[in-house]
């Protein structure tokens, strides 16, 4: 074979492989990118493996190092992350556990109604491993799968802010720490949510979550009027409380038997009165009373105004599970 041949045969290989090396960066397509699938509360829930599960208590835990801060620290900290635990009183669970788990916020869940876990320690797997998925197929996290997350269009508080949050809705009519059982007593109660819940910045109807935000306490005009509504009959030894609180109670999403709390409106803000007679047991004589809602503005709670309202959905009445 002379030169001229060998040479030839050498560029020919050459523009050959330059061309399959292009035809494969210019031409093929990128792996999809793997992402983990969200969380389906509304599906059996269990830990991952190393879950690290913490008491409720840390929640208005005075001790300094001992408050929600501390633990949130804890979670971001993987060198010494057990150590922080155990100092905290949490503790370190396999994966495959099921647990009943409920969203405090897109961070933080409610498990086994006392306890709280971050939702990267939570799967739907019963073997505890983390399903994932591809970018282009995996649900996003506001999909129906995962109804009964937060529901409706206020946000939950982000973790970052629960601590200063907690502070200062401390005294809160709705607001508790640890989720706290209502039993319908009313009519209303008993035909439309049933018995509700309340943690944290959230109403649990039924499996959905409804957060709210505290917009202002009562005067001292509009709390007598606003009993009124209810038929309270105020003892000497009642204390009663009143607030009124921003939310969004969907009416697309049906409560028992259908029913909804404002027909084809959501209802948009929530009128909450507590009540304890001093005179009996803590609990027992401790009522909720919840009156909600429809349109934008903000309800006058006087009772001209109350006994002619077209945004008074309806009023319903709990006592303290």
């Amino acid at each position: 074979m002379n030169d001229t041949l060998k040479y030839t045969l050498k560029f020919l290989i050459a523009v050959g492989v330059l061309v399959f090396v292009m035809h494969l960066f210019f031409d093929s397509k990128p792996e999809p990118e793997r992402v983990r699938i969200p969380l389906d509360y509304s599906k059996q829930v269990y830990t991952t493996g190393h879950a690290v599960i913490c008491p409720q208590s840390l929640f208005n835990d005075p001790r300094e190092g001992h408050d929600l801060h501390a633990a949130l620290n804890m979670y971001i900290s993987p060198f010494d992350m057990d150590s922080k635990a155990e100092k905290l009183g949490c503790e370190v669970w396999h994966g495959g556990i099921a647990v009943t788990a409920i969203p405090i916020d897109g961070t933080l869940a409610d498990i086994n109604d006392g306890l709280f876990t971050v939702t990267a320690d939570l799967t739907n797997n019963p073997d505890g491993s983390i399903r994932y998925g591809n970018s282009v197929a995996a649900p996003p996290s506001n999909s129906t799968s995962s109804t009964p997350t937060q529901r409706g269009s206020l946000a939950s508080v982000p973790a970052a802010q629960l601590v200063d949050d907690l502070r200062t809705q401390d005294a809160g009519i709705l607001w508790t720490k640890v989720g706290t059982r209502w039993t319908a007593m009313s009519h209303n109660a008993s035909a439309i949510t049933g018995d509700v819940q309340t943690q944290l910045g959230n109403i649990a109807i039924l499996d959905h979550q409804y957060p709210f935000i505290y917009a202002r306490d009562l005067s001292k005009d509009e709390l007598p009027d606003s009993a009124d509504l209810f038929s309270i009959e105020k003892e000497a030894s009642m204390n009663i409380e009143g607030q009124l609180f921003k939310t969004n109670v969907e009416a697309s999403i049906p409560l028992v038997n259908g029913n909804t709390i404002c027909g084809s409106e959501n209802a948009l803000w929530i009128l909450a009165l507590r009540s304890h007679d001093a005179a009996s047991d803590p609990q027992e004589g401790d009522w909720l009373y919840l009156a909600f809602f429809s349109g934008a503005a903000e309800p006058v709670l006087q009772k001209a105004a109350l006994d002619t309202s077209t945004a008074l959905c309806g009023t319903f009445s709990y006592k303290r599970s």
